[in-house]
């Protein structure tokens, strides 16, 4: 299976949605993603009611790397290519 960076790179993705505990550390998706380098966006989405109105609508992700989701978590037009039991990861298909 690749990893989640090499899926995202050669899926040519630079707005990256992360959706992960607040525990969880996020630095090691910046790492495998390469970060920070131009073009690049990574934008936390959240469903909290508090957060929502921060959100940016402008924020379109073409990959969403998500953390225990379930088997029916959608993104937009996303579809699940990596389901490795603890993370996943949705792209455009």
């Amino acid at each position: 299976m690749k990893s989640i960076g090499t899926a995202i790179a050669e899926a040519k993705c630079d707005q990256v949605g992360i959706v992960i505990s607040g525990s969880s550390p996020e630095y090691l998706y910046w790492i495998a993603l390469d970060a920070p380098r131009p073009g690049l966006r990574i934008e936390w989405i959240t469903s909290n009611s508090a957060t929502l109105k921060l959100q940016d609508p402008s924020f379109v992700p073409c990959a969403v790397i998500c953390e225990s989701c379930g088997g029916d978590d959608h993104f937009n037009n996303l579809i699940k290519v990596q389901d490795n039991g603890s993370q996943q990861l949705f792209l455009e298909p």
